[in-house]
C-alpha cells in the first residue's frame, strides 16, 4: 500500500477551504499514522519530500506527468491574452498579483485578461473594464484545455509560503505543453523553470 501526500497539510493557509480540517490535531496525526503504516509514501514535489520524508523510510517523489494535448491556438486578433485559472485555494496569491496586474492591463493597449476560476477570486479584477477581460466558468479538464487555447501568456503567482513551496510545478507544465508562455513566481516550486527560456 502506498500513501500519497500531495499538499503540505501542516501549513495550509487560513483562507484555504481545507484549513479547518487540517487544523484538527487528530487529522494531522491520522495523516502521519497512515503514512507510517503504509508500505511507502509518494510525494508530488521535492518540497513535500523534504518536509515529510521522515514519515516512512520508503518514500519517493513522482513529479507531475502531463500528456501533451495537441492544441489549435486561437487566430491572432492583435491582442495579447494573459490568463490565469485555478482553484479557490489560490485566493490570496491571485489577490496579491492583481494589485500589480490590474494597472498594467488597464494602461496597456492590445492586452486582454482571461480568467477561469471562482467568481470570488475574479472580483480581484473588478477594476478592469469589461471589454478587456473574459470570465470562463469552471468546467471539465477539457474546458480547461480549451481555456489554454485562448491565452498567450499564463501567470502562476505563488507567495513564498511553506504551503506553496510544497506545491508541484503542474501549472508551469500545463502552460508549457499548450504553447502558453509561463510567467511564474521565483520560488522553489518552479525550480524546473529556466529564466528566459
Amino acid at each position: 500500500t502506498v500513501f500519497e501526500i500531495s499538499d503540505d497539510f501542516m501549513h495550509v493557509p487560513n483562507w484555504n477551504p481545507s484549513y479547518r480540517t487540517y487544523q484538527n490535531p487528530d487529522i494531522q496525526q491520522l495523516v502521519k499514522r497512515m503514512a507510517w503504516y503504509c508500505d511507502g509514501v509518494q510525494f508530488t514535489s521535492e518540497g513535500l519530500n523534504r518536509q515529510y520524508g521522515y514519515l516512512n523510510p520508503q518514500h519517493a517523489v513522482f513529479p507531475n506527468q502531463i500528456i501533451a494535448v495537441p492544441t489549435e491556438k486561437r487566430p491572432c486578433d492583435g491582442n495579447i491574452r494573459i490568463g490565469w485559472s485555478g482553484s479557490y485555494s489560490h485566493l490570496e496569491d491571485v489577490d496579491i498579483i492583481a494589485k500589480h496586474l490590474v494597472p498594467f492591463l488597464n494602461n496597456t493597449p492590445n492586452v486582454h485578461f482571461c480568467f477561469m476560476g471562482s467568481e470570488d477570486i475574479f472580483k480581484s479584477f473588478n477594476n478592469i473594464p469589461e471589454s478587456k477581460k473574459t470570465f470562463y466558468k469552471i468546467g471539465t479538464i477539457y474546458d480547461y484545455y480549451d481555456f489554454l487555447k485562448n491565452i498567450d501568456i499564463g501567470i502562476a503567482p505563488l507567495e513564498d509560503t511553506p504551503f506553496n513551496r510544497s506545491r508541484s510545478d503542474v501549472k508551469f507544465l500545463e502552460y508549457a505543453v499548450n504553447s502558453v508562455v509561463p510567467v511564474v513566481s521565483n520560488i522553489s516550486t518552479y525550480d524546473a523553470v529556466e529564466h528566459g527560456r
